[in-house]
């Protein structure tokens, strides 16, 4: 077997991409969604991740408060595809008219105007309870500015993101 087949045999085969794409119709069919598939990508250091790009009517719908419906219906997807897959591709990524960009962009922006009121006022921000995913992007966002700090506070799969002062100022004993 030569160099190029090994690479070729890891690469996500023609016939397994339709197959992904044929249950994401199904799914979307079977919620009653106008909703189609506009292209595929593959993507990834090793090719595992196939991003779907949809978009119709029902967007909105689709999308759910803060991406919820559209991350549920994305891990139900990845559930079916992993069970008794045996190429390369490992995970889809929904997307849907660009909102996965959007989200991103505008928890960058969240984070960079919490951080902002902390070092102004001098107190820790509270922001809603987020996914794991979502959570990161605001500890990476607000890790990168000086003064401020993250944690996440709460039990379960969401939870808030307080972002704080990095060092606070003891007031002396009267």
């Amino acid at each position: 077997m030569t160099e190029q087949d090994a690479v070729a045999e890891q690469l996500p085969s023609a016939v397994q991409q339709t197959a992904i794409e044929g249950v994401v119709d199904k799914l979307l069919s079977l919620m009653s969604l106008d909703i189609s598939i506009d292209g595929a990508q593959v993507e990834g250091d090793d090719q595992e991740r196939l991003r779907i790009s949809l978009s119709g009517e029902d967007a909105a719908t689709l999308i759910g408060r803060q991406g919820r419906t559209l991350d549920a219906v994305q891990f139900v997807l990845n559930m079916m595809i992993r069970r008794g897959n045996d190429g390369p591709l490992r995970s889809v990524i929904l997307d849907i008219e660009g909102y996965r960009e959007r989200r991103l962009e505008r928890l960058r922006r969240l984070a960079q105007e919490a951080a902002t009121r902390v070092l102004k006022e001098g107190r820790e921000v509270r922001l809603e309870e987020m996914n794991a995913h979502d959570r990161r992007v605001i500890h990476m966002t607000a890790g990168e500015i000086s003064g401020v700090t993250t944690r996440s506070v709460g039990d379960g799969l969401f939870k808030e993101v307080i972002v704080e002062p990095a060092f606070r100022v003891k007031s002396d004993p009267i």
